[in-house]
């Protein structure tokens, strides 16, 4: 190569980085601070906080680490450095990344395309037969120790309680029932409900992937999403796990793509309130609260984010309209999930099952010989022996306290005002060990650099059940497949969550409006799991964000909110 040509590729790579910088620094640092680089600022100081307590915590025995081998290192003011150092990168990241979203979609006017029913059933039948090989493989599906439960239940050898929800206790009834009636057997059925949930999955998959088409997304990111969802095998691990996470899940998206449908722009907002989309979202609303305990909090945030959605858009019709179904909705569901199921005698949960988080707070500090008062320690010893607490308290996993022969869940019983009391005078006097005890307890669910195999996935037998996993593949043609559903590299639930939660932000800065909404339930999911989960690790609670992530995406690269005709190329 010519010396002049080596000097021209020079200029131009030192063209290309000043005008990045140009983009970045002269353009974007300086920014005129608004509500649309707010979420931004905001997901790059709490991502920058994370990789400064990533490096922090050390644990060497898994889920069950005990207090001396899982804890936190003290932050430095070297630590405070890299914080600015890391939020101001991950910033800058965001800004290049919206530059490349604006480039790529320059060219995509996002007509709408002519309805083509075919190819929605094509898409459903090409994700059918993606995952087939794996309901193959690991047939008739993985029962899991909240499965045995709730199939005791279905076939009435136990009696009915939430604890694992009743919608999902039903829903293996109506399936065994059918089992019976086609004079099939139970082990048979079990391979049914994988059916039924696969056909549910594909039927929302397709439903998101045309929803894609219809608003005329480019070619290229629709078979990116199908290729994702088809062809990443946590998708297909998840349809032959049989837990209530996967149902859970679908309905999880399926409301979100529901919502990417109607909050489109200013315009479609008002079909939310048309009578077919108010029967859609009334019966969707009530899956996502009854399908798992956690959705009822998820959709009591989702409506209080949309009424004052609506309030600030001051638009008096869609506020009033979000407002009264709303407490409908709430109302509805408060009295069957409370006065009837306590009537029906299906609320047996104790009070501890919803304070797992605090109990490990109050716990990390009393174990590290924080500052508890005499009065607190005599309150928390009514509860379990302060001794065996200590023996007892491993940082990432509550279980191993509340199922202590020695703990009195009682104690906790009609008394969480006194439990609240104290929870509130050790965290106040211990702030530093508490926050170290909360982010052990949820560790798996911010870090995005670790997980177990704890919820991973249940493409097993859990131990003790007479059942067998057949591999019908290796069965009928010789050869097996289970290598290719290996579970080896693990991802963290966190690496979704902040996925999902990146893309929301990034989306609400270039689209403006309500680009953000579709994506509240997965972000409310991942809020109740850093608050109230009973172990540190498990994807399964984050199952829907997997699912969620080709949506972010998708609505990271649409158009302007307020027109959808507009181009999204932003002058920069």
């Amino acid at each position: 190569m010519c010396k002049c040509s080596i000097v021209q590729i020079e200029f131009n790579i030192n063209n290309t980085f000043v005008k990045i910088w140009r983009v970045i620094y002269m353009k974007h640092l300086f920014f005129k601070f608004n509500k649309y680089t707010f979420p931004c600022v905001v997901f790059s100081f709490l991502f920058g906080l994370t990789l400064i307590f990533v490096q922090k915590v050390i644990i060497t025995n898994g889920i069950f680490s005990t207090n001396d081998e899982a804890y936190i290192i003290s932050i430095n003011f070297f630590d405070i450095i890299k914080l600015f150092v890391y939020s101001a990168l991950t910033y800058c990241f965001l800004l290049i990344l919206e530059t490349v979203t604006n480039r790529i979609q320059i060219l995509n006017a996002y007509k709408e395309r002519v309805t083509n029913i075919k190819l929605f059933f094509a898409l459903m039948l090409i994700l059918l037969i993606c995952w087939l090989p794996c309901l193959l493989t690991f047939y008739p599906g993985g029962i899991y120790s909240d499965t045995v439960i709730s199939l005791a239940m279905a076939n009435g050898t136990s009696a009915l309680n939430n604890h694992n929800p009743i919608l999902y206790t039903l829903s293996w009834q109506a399936v065994l029932s059918l089992a019976h009636i086609l004079n099939q057997s139970e082990y048979l059925g079990l391979f049914m409900y994988t059916c039924f949930q696969s056909l549910a999955m594909a039927a929302t998959g397709a439903y998101f992937l045309y929803s894609l088409y219809k608003k005329g997304f480019s070619k290229g990111l629709i078979i990116l999403s199908l290729a994702y969802l088809g062809l990443f095998n946590i998708i297909p691990l998840y349809l032959v796990s049989l837990w209530k996470d996967t149902p859970f899940a679908i309905i999880v998206f399926l409301f979100s793509t529901f919502l990417f449908n109607i909050f489109w722009n200013e315009d479609n907002e008002n079909k939310l309130f048309s009578r077919s989309s108010i029967f859609i979202y009334c019966f969707l609303a009530y899956l996502l609260a009854f399908a798992r305990n956690n959705g009822f909090y998820v959709f009591v945030l989702f409506s209080v984010i949309i009424v004052i959605y609506f309030a600030h858009r001051k638009v008096k019709k869609l506020f009033y309209y979000s407002l009264v179904l709303s407490i409908i909705l709430i109302s509805t569901f408060s009295i069957i999930r409370g006065p009837i199921y306590s009537y029906l005698h299906y609320n047996n949960d104790d009070i501890v099952e919803s304070l797992g988080i605090p109990i490990q707070q109050i716990a990390y500090v009393i174990a590290n010989d924080g500052n508890v008062s005499d009065a607190d320690l005599e309150y928390v010893n009514s509860i379990i022996p302060i001794d065996n607490l200590k023996n007892e308290y491993h940082p990432m996993i509550v279980d191993r306290l509340k199922w202590s022969q020695d703990f009195h869940k009682e104690a906790l019983d009609g008394n969480v005002k006194d439990f609240a009391k104290t929870y509130a005078s050790i965290i106040f006097k211990n702030p530093s060990l508490a926050l170290k005890g909360f982010l052990l307890a949820n560790e798996g669910f911010w870090d995005p650099t670790s997980q177990t195999s704890d919820g991973y996935v249940c493409n097993y037998m859990w131990p003790g059940i007479s059942y067998e996993m057949q591999n019908k593949v290796q069965q009928w043609f010789g050869f097996s497949l289970s290598n290719d559903y290996t579970t080896s590299v693990k991802y963290s639930s966190a690496f979704f969550a902040w996925l999902v939660f990146g893309t929301t932000v990034l989306g609400f800065k270039r689209r403006h409006g309500g680009s953000y909404i579709p994506l509240i339930p997965a972000l409310g999911i991942w809020l109740t799991m850093l608050i109230a989960t009973p172990l540190a690790f498990s994807l399964r609670y984050m199952f829907p964000l997997v699912l969620l992530i080709p949506l972010g995406i998708a609505n990271m690269c649409a158009p302007k909110y307020n027109n959808t005709e507009v181009s999204t190329a932003v002058e920069i």
